[in-house]
């Protein structure tokens, strides 16, 4: 899933992926904003899939950190509280990554539970 999370994320980025809407259109404060929670589901899907292997206890807490990260993300820009209504090809990215956020967060918190049993 974190996975999953991560290339979402790459389809979505302004001027790499689908995204067509500029930074321009955006509130002042909304860019810094959706820049740090897109680098944190980055470097938390990133820490995830490092510490698969090294330190596997690791990978709930990062991989539910992802999914809060990508929800509060994706929640901010389908409010469009900051900017404008994300066009079709992004929104259903959007939804997609919801899911993917939710589907991580459980999986990750019975994960956390089956390991303190």
């Amino acid at each position: 899933m974190v996975a999953v999370q991560l290339l979402i994320f790459v389809l979505s980025l302004p001027g790499l992926g689908i995204e067509t809407r500029t930074p321009g259109q955006y509130a002042a404060w909304a860019g810094p904003i959706f820049l740090v929670l897109t680098l944190l589901v980055f470097l938390l899907g990133i820490g995830a899939l490092a510490s698969s292997r090294s330190r596997p206890t690791w990978v709930p807490g990062l991989s539910a950190g992802q999914g809060v990260m990508a929800l509060l993300t994706n929640l901010l820009d389908i409010s469009q509280i900051g900017g404008p209504a994300p066009p079709t090809g992004p929104l259903i990215l959007g939804v997609v990554s919801i899911v993917v956020a939710l589907l991580t967060i459980g999986i990750a918190s019975s994960s956390k539970r089956f390991r303190s049993a």
